[in-house]
């Protein structure tokens, strides 16, 4: 339905014509505008969690959609429902620890990686962060980003528990890894 501004209808095609027509008159400037968008999205995150913690979320997966809810690379690291397992577990577990912003690997996280066949001490000569979270669209919750992420992604691909779907960032467990990951993060399936 289109919108009307003084009585004149604004269809969603006009919308970045009266921003820029606001902002080149003076309204506002660029470092209000992100500001606001800032805080926009600040809001809806907001939102979205309360929603989520009352139960009133609706999720209409389309069928193209749920290999890439299930697993699915971000950036470079798992996402999905089986990033975001295996994020609960390593906290659950204590490997991870810290708050959102100030994550770190635990000295038995650092043992648990280096058993897992990833180097620790090369991981943190490099300049990014180690542990980072990620705010995951599907699940609407975190999964595990950084150095850290990275790593579990590739050596998890490199004990082919996971391949690569073509032209799609989803990945499909393989059934050796989809044991394997079950064990590791003691969940049922993925």
């Amino acid at each position: 339905m289109p919108r009307r501004m003084n009585g004149d209808v604004i269809h969603r095609s006009s919308d970045l014509e009266v921003i820029c027509t606001a902002r080149d008159s003076g309204l506002f400037d660029v470092e209000d505008w992100l500001r606001l968008l800032s805080d926009v999205g600040k809001a809806l995150e907001v939102l979205l969690r309360v929603a989520a913690r009352t139960g009133h979320t609706r999720h209409i997966v389309a069928p193209l959609e749920a290999p890439l809810r299930s697993a699915r690379v971000c950036y470079d690291h798992l996402a999905g429902e089986s990033g975001v397992r295996l994020f609960t577990f390593l906290r659950a577990s204590n490997y991870v620890v810290g708050q959102e912003k100030r994550l770190r690997l635990s000295a038995k996280g650092k043992n648990f990686a280096d058993s897992f066949g990833i180097s620790t001490e090369l991981l943190e000569q490099k300049r990014r962060p180690l542990c980072r979270v990620c705010l995951d669209w599907s699940e609407k919750t975190h999964h595990l980003g950084g150095v850290i992420g990275a790593a579990m992604l590739d050596r998890m691909m490199a004990l082919k528990w996971l391949k690569k779907q073509s032209d799609s960032r989803a990945v499909h467990f393989t059934s050796n890894g989809k044991k394997a990951f079950a064990e590791l993060t003691g969940s049922v399936s993925t």
